[in-house]
């Protein structure tokens, strides 16, 4: 892992982008102090489903809501 000084970091789209590439980046602080940046992975949620094709078009399926409704 490479280490960046604090005056490397002026760039932070470019540090960013190393830390996706390598899974994280340190940085040196000026007292010498040492940072971890990690790209942290997003959970899909889980109320994000695939698209299913019924072969329906917009209106049957509301008809058929409207016709269950009233039931």
């Amino acid at each position: 892992m490479r280490v960046y000084n604090y005056t490397d970091i002026c760039n932070l789209s470019g540090l960013l982008d190393e830390a996706k590439k390598n899974q994280d980046v340190m940085i040196k602080s000026k007292t010498g102090e040492l940072f971890i940046i990690k790209l942290a992975h997003q959970k899909g949620s889980e109320y994000n489903l695939p698209n299913i094709d019924l072969g329906l078009s917009r209106d049957e399926i509301v008809n058929y809501i409207k016709e269950v409704r009233e039931r």
